[in-house]
């Protein structure tokens, strides 16, 4: 019987391994390694985009990182309502359940319109730091995560950030209004307002499902909920509140509370955990 050549099936092995692993690597660089031109898109008049265009829409199937062209002026959505004859319209639309790793808005972009990413399932996205308009429904239910509202910001419109998984906001000094909803549905734990914008009395931070690790035990109230305000309904047994600091009991994992602060602006359900069972971090 011949005998079997251990060394030679390995070096096969190997090979095969060699090349699958670049297969892979080449698949997933031509992911990336794509550059979006002022071609990929429709526009109502010059900077302003309203869609893919069809060029735009063949690139899509090679990335997953949306990147719009310095020189944009705006960016809107809803393209499907005003253009029911088009075949393609809802996939001419960024949102309509495609999915991003990243977007990315340049500088240049001062205004984003209704529904622009409406639905869309997007990982990171960057803002302009020119952005002073952000309309409605334009990241609804994207499952973002964290974003970052630039400095320049004056409008937020309804429904903006609306059913995503934001655990804090920031909202910058420059910002005017709020309108309804903008940030309902999402596990909002901190909300820091900079300055004295016009907040919309219906629900514009409601309905949190909130989740909340502080960093030691005791913690302050001032490190989290609204400005430092939480609207606790009442502190149930295993946590006790005394002098800004509240203190979890030595062998409580967690408690659950109800909150509503300012009637409804800032309300839902928070669970806090007691840092002791998993950190030994400090806080300041």
């Amino acid at each position: 019987m011949k005998k079997f050549n251990t060394n030679k099936l390995r070096a096969f092995f190997m090979a095969l391994l060699l090349v699958l692993t670049s297969t892979v690597h080449t698949s997933a660089f031509a992911k990336s390694d794509v550059t979006w031109t002022e071609d990929d898109f429709m526009y109502s008049s010059e900077g302003n985009i309203i869609a893919f265009s069809d060029k735009g829409l063949e690139k899509k199937e090679k990335t997953n990182i949306l990147v719009f062209p310095e020189g944009t002026k705006s960016i809107n959505g809803n393209y499907s309502l005003s253009h029911s004859n088009d075949e393609l319209r809802y996939k001419r639309e960024f949102g309509r359940g495609k999915h991003w790793d990243k977007v990315i808005i340049p500088d240049s972009v001062k205004h984003l319109g209704y529904a622009a990413f409406y639905e869309a399932s997007i990982d990171e996205v960057k803002l302009s730091n020119s952005l002073t308009y952000l309309g409605g429904l334009a990241f609804f239910n994207c499952g973002l995560r964290e974003v970052t509202l630039p400095n320049t910001l004056v409008n937020i419109e309804h429904n903006a950030f609306e059913r995503n998984n934001l655990q804090e906001i920031t909202i910058p000094k420059s910002v005017k209004t709020i309108e309804q909803y903008a940030f309902s549905r999402n596990k909002l734990h901190t909300v820091k307002v900079l300055g004295n914008p016009n907040i919309n009395s219906k629900g514009v931070f409601h309905n949190q499902d909130v989740e909340y690790r502080p960093k030691q035990n005791p913690f302050y109230e001032n490190h989290f909920g609204f400005n430092g305000n939480q609207g606790f309904k009442s502190i149930p047994n295993g946590l006790r509140y005394e002098n800004g600091e509240f203190v979890f009991d030595k062998n409580v994992d967690s408690v659950e509370l109800e909150f509503d602060y300012n009637n409804d602006m800032y309300q839902g359900k928070m669970t806090i955990f007691n840092p002791n069972k998993y950190s030994i971090d400090t806080q300041t």
